[in-house]
């Protein structure tokens, strides 16, 4: 069995696209050669779920073998699927190469010289030929993500219970009533579901062969769908974290906290994966699907036609609301949504006039820890706790930068809020009230996400999803996991008033402080 490391090298792409543009003679190889030798090393036997991966690269032939190495590789999480251009036919130094091969295949490839001089040396292609034998022959030695235990080893995690565990697979396979149905493959998943379910905790959860990538749905710039952050915490649960922004899901009424059962009449079941359901509700712009939902403790049933639409999601919009309160959204925290708000910061800033400041994080589902941080540096006194983040044992804190660009104290704030507002826009809001009590928070209550989840994914495309950490406020460190945030003002929101009037009632609330 080969031993290869996977996981993710954001240097690949730079370390391999920085090299000197030289054009490749035909004996040397070059960058498509790179691609296609790297992927037959460590793909063997993935699902063909690759395939359905979008490229962003440029100068990509569709259907080449360059596609289908590149496809594979970013499925196995070894490159980021970016918008670059690859320039297939230039050249690979020896210097480059031998840093890939010990990274992703944890191979030492050692050719003589300096690193300056390795920059000026190439591999022939007889050269990538031979070390391409030799792995099919030889093991790859290296570092390992996934290890064999031997049958009768003492180490065994199952300990007493390795008998009963082999005995129960026997008996079924042998014994129960319908044996011709069952699959070897089906029983072992659900014993490493229930391993993972062990845990005692909602967020972590294997899922047998799931498109990694299905993970994060609809949370990239752009996208055709009905616009929605969705979740299956447990197989065939799909939830509805929250609605995208002005998004059709949103328009007709779909909220965070909504189970889907059905789309378009195909019912939801835990034999469904993630990447299933979300297949069922993607679709092109101008399309319908119809989506059925169970809502709240009373399962209530409700059933929308929705029309899918061309999503693009602008992290921040900002505008003066009125003659003293200035309005800002901030709809996810993905990458440099502290730039955007900066922008806004600046217009207050120069604004004398400005007396209150409206941040809407409603159907915000989170994003990245860090630029939450950097926003609440706005706000927050410079090198006082914005966050912590524990892991068990000990606490990192992320402490505010102190941009002194606006004077939070001199201002009223007023935050609205609801259900599908959660993870980094809770610690925004949550930290904003512990330096500033006077904060007034409208809307519902939060969604109550406050913990960390890291994707393990495997050579078969199964995955482990499972929590690291747990996210607390800045100065009280209040935790808001599975408790969420109350407002000081409960008021939902009103759609037919909305879909009427154009009246929001919540921001129309806020405009009264």
């Amino acid at each position: 069995m080969k031993k290869i490391t996977y996981f993710l090298l954001s240097f690949i792409l730079t370390g391999l696209f920085s090299t000197g543009l030289h054009a490749a003679p035909e004996d040397k190889i070059n960058r498509e050669d790179t691609f296609i030798f790297l992927s037959n090393a460590v793909s063997k036997d993935i699902p063909e779920s690759y395939q359905y991966i979008d490229l962003k690269f440029n100068d990509i032939s569709e259907g080449s073998k360059l596609e289908i190495a590149l496809q594979k590789l970013v499925y196995l999480n070894l490159i980021k699927n970016v918008e670059v251009s690859v320039q297939p036919s230039v050249a690979v130094n020896l210097y480059t190469f031998e840093l890939l091969a010990k990274k992703i295949l944890g191979l030492e490839i050692s050719g003589s010289g300096t690193m300056s001089s390795k920059k000026q040396q190439y591999l022939l292609e007889k050269d990538l030929k031979s070390l391409e034998n030799s792995l099919t022959s030889t093991p790859i030695e290296g570092k390992v993500s996934v290890t064999e235990t031997p049958k009768n080893s003492s180490n065994s995690v199952l300990g007493d219970k390795e008998a009963i565990f082999n005995d129960v697979y026997s008996t079924l396979k042998n014994g129960f009533y319908d044996r011709s149905s069952l699959e070897d493959e089906a029983l072992v998943n659900g014993a490493i579901k229930g391993l993972a379910s062990g845990a005692g905790d909602i967020y972590t959860s294997y899922f047998p062969s799931v498109e990694s990538t299905d993970f994060f749905s609809g949370l990239n710039g752009e996208f055709e769908g009905i616009g929605a952050y969705v979740e299956m915490n447990e197989p065939g649960i799909l939830l509805i974290v929250s609605p995208v922004v002005d998004s059709p899901a949103e328009k007709a009424g779909i909220k965070a906290g909504d189970i889907v059962t059905q789309v378009d009449g195909k019912k939801v079941t835990p034999n469904n994966t993630l990447g299933e359901v979300v297949s069922w509700i993607k679709g092109p712009s101008g399309t319908t699907t119809t989506i059925t939902i169970l809502r709240g403790k009373e399962g209530l049933v409700k059933t929308f036609t929705v029309k899918r639409e061309k999503i693009t999601i602008n992290n921040v919009d900002y505008r003066k609301q009125n003659s003293d309160t200035f309005y800002i959204q901030i709809k996810t925290f993905g990458d440099n949504v502290e730039r955007e708000f900066n922008k806004a910061a600046e217009n207050i800033g120069n604004d004398t006039s400005i007396k209150n400041i409206i941040i809407d994080v409603r159907n915000n589902p989170g994003g990245y820890l860090d630029e939450a941080s950097l926003i609440l540096s706005y706000f927050v006194p410079k090198g006082e706790p914005t966050a912590i983040v524990s892991n068990g044992t000990k606490d990192t804190k992320y402490v505010s930068l102190g941009f002194e660009i606006i004077d939070a104290s001199q201002y009223n704030i007023i935050i609205l809020q609801n259900a599908g507002s959660a993870s980094a826009s809770e610690i925004l809001v949550g930290t904003l009230k512990d330096y500033f009590p006077k904060t007034v928070i409208i809307g519902e209550k939060s969604f109550g996400k406050g913990s960390v989840q890291s994707l393990k994914t495997y050579q078969d495309g199964s995955t482990l999803k499972y929590t690291t950490a747990k996210w607390f406020t800045g100065k009280t460190r209040k935790g808001i996991d599975h408790v969420g945030i109350s407002p000081d003002v409960n008021l939902e929101y009103d759609i037919d008033m909305f879909k009427t009037q154009g009246i929001d009632n919540q921001l129309e609330e806020a405009l009264k402080y």
